[in-house]
């Protein structure tokens, strides 16, 4: 999954990125909770993997997000 969409949502806030490489990245985060979504083959798809994360003031956070098997 070189280019995938992924998505970014925090109190009704969306951000939207592509990977490239299967790295991305969101700076300037507010402290707070999040949801980050690696989506399908859209924006407007369904997730194929998700995780929440709570972000402290001057946190830096890594995710590897593993996308769920269709096995």
């Amino acid at each position: 999954l070189d280019k995938v969409p992924v998505r970014l949502e925090s109190s009704g806030n969306t951000n939207m990125t592509v990977t490239a490489d299967g790295v991305y990245r969101f700076e300037g985060l507010e402290p707070g909770d999040y949801t980050v979504s690696v989506m399908g083959s859209g924006f407007m798809s369904e997730p194929l993997a998700s995780e929440a994360i709570k972000l402290e003031s001057g946190q830096q956070a890594t995710l590897d997000l593993k996308t769920k098997s269709s096995s």
